[in-house]
């Protein structure tokens, strides 16, 4: 097989499994969860079957997939914008438990409350907590974890 045949394969491929079979249903559900009706024009089978006709080259060139469809996306909007980086939908979660939200970290990791738990040392929490408050990572991500953990801890095993 040629490189543009494997490429073309594993385009293929990854139409009729993985978008299907994952990407599409993880759409569909959060879609479905705050009941909208999701819709997506390129996935029609007329232009998924347009797209698998056309020449390797102008579905990818330079190390740039979706070149066609860049391409002609660039005439309508600016290129800083269209090439930049991926980015998440984060939500500012260590903020807000930072700010409005740290009533949570005292009510959840009280000396006491961990004490009377018995499954956790306080003075490793705590020193998370103190270095939580001064915004090291590690221990932001911990925190969360452990957040979540006592919320958990409270409504199913109290």
């Amino acid at each position: 097989l040629s490189y543009s045949t494997d490429l073309n394969s594993l385009f293929a491929a990854e139409y009729q499994h993985y978008m299907q079979d994952d990407i599409m249903v993880k759409v569909d559900r959060a879609a479905m969860a705050v009941s909208l009706e999701g819709r997506e024009p390129l996935l029609d089978h007329r232009i998924a079957e347009w797209a698998f006709q056309l020449p390797l080259g102008v579905k990818y060139r330079n190390k740039t997939l979706k070149y066609l469809l860049k391409e002609i996306t660039h005439k309508y909007i600016p290129k800083e914008i269209m090439d930049r980086p991926k980015q998440g939908f984060a939500i500012p979660v260590i903020d807000w438990l930072q700010g409005d939200l740290s009533y949570l970290i005292s009510q959840y990791f009280s000396k006491k409350r961990i004490n009377s738990q018995g499954l956790f040392n306080y003075s490793f929490v705590e020193q998370h907590l103190k270095r939580f408050k001064n915004k090291s990572p590690e221990s932001e991500v911990f925190i969360w974890h452990m957040l979540v953990f006592q919320m958990w801890y409270d409504k199913w095993l109290k």
